[in-house]
Parts: structure tokens; C-alpha cells; sequence
């Protein structure tokens, strides 16, 4: 599929389907209020926009994870491709996991491209973690001696 032009994507969705790249052989430009859903199949079938001039991000980028996908860690999946420049980033991504939660996706701007990596499902801080802990026995003390003091008077 192509777009002779300029694409400008002010809501509503795009999404581009099929393992063939979809082009835009002008600028590509979405705005707040636009989303572009990109379906993954496998590492070699997975939706591509490719855009012959500048490339404006906002809005929602939304992943699809089609039936039977699977992908190993650091697998990278290059789904935008520009001639001219990129500005913005999606003020929004609506992110995927698979293999039981345990893989996710990054976004990785390279060059004149942007590429989704799987990358491990991020774990919770041990230091959170640590400080919930500290904050509950705190709460734990500070209803003990509060107890203590009402049996007392």
C-alpha cells in the first residue's frame, strides 16, 4: 500500500496490516489525537511504515500481538523507517508482554528508523521494595505502642 504525498494521521487509526510495508512518499505527521497500531507476527512478518520525508510523533502508538507470536530477547523489529528528519516521540504506548509477562518492548530510535526491541519485563525495584517494607513496620510500631498506651491509662 502507499500514500502519494503527505499523511496526516488527526485521529482515527492507522493501521497499516499485512507483512508488506505500507509507504508514504511525502511526510508523515501524527498528531495528539492520532493512533498507529503496528500488528507483530513473528520476527519476519509485522506491520512497517515507511515515509519518503520528515516524520512529527505524537499521539498512540499501540502494539498488536498477533496469534501464535513469539519473539526471543533482543529480537528487534524495525517499524518506522524516514528519508528526511523525526520529531516528537508518542506521548502514548500501549505496550505489550508475552512469554507469560516475562518479555516486553522498548522503543529505540536509530537513526532514521525506530525500532521496538523485547527487552525483560522490568522487575520490581528491590529498593521500593525495601522502603514498603520499612514503611509497614513502621505503621506496625506505631500501632503497638499506640495500643500499649491505651491499655496503660
Amino acid at each position: 500500500l502507499s500514500i502519494h504525498g503527505n499523511l496526516t494521521l488527526d485521529g482515527g487509526t492507522l493501521d497499516p496490516g499485512g507483512s508488506q510495508p505500507f509507504d508514504v512518499t511525502g511526510n508523515y505527521d501524527q498528531t495528539e489525537a492520532g493512533f498507529l497500531d503496528i500488528d507483530l507476527t513473528s520476527p519476519l512478518s509485522y506491520d512497517q511504515l515507511v515515509v519518503g520525508g520528515n516524520v512529527r510523533l505524537d499521539g498512540t502508538l499501540s502494539l498488536t500481538l498477533e496469534s501464535g507470536f513469539n519473539a526471543s530477547l533482543g529480537t528487534v523489529f524495525d517499524i518506522i523507517n524516514w528519508s528526511g528528519t523525526e520529531t516528537g516521540d508518542f506521548s502514548a504506548f500501549n505496550n505489550a508482554t508475552f512469554d507469560d509477562g516475562t518479555l516486553t518492548f522498548e522503543e529505540v530510535f536509530n537513526g532514521n528508523q525506530l525500532d521496538l526491541e523485547v527487552v525483560a519485563t522490568p522487575e520490581p525495584s528491590t529498593c521500593a521494595m525495601l522502603f514498603c517494607a520499612a514503611l509497614l513496620g513502621a505503621g506496625i510500631a506505631w500501632r503497638t505502642r499506640r495500643r500499649r498506651v491505651r491499655v496503660a491509662v
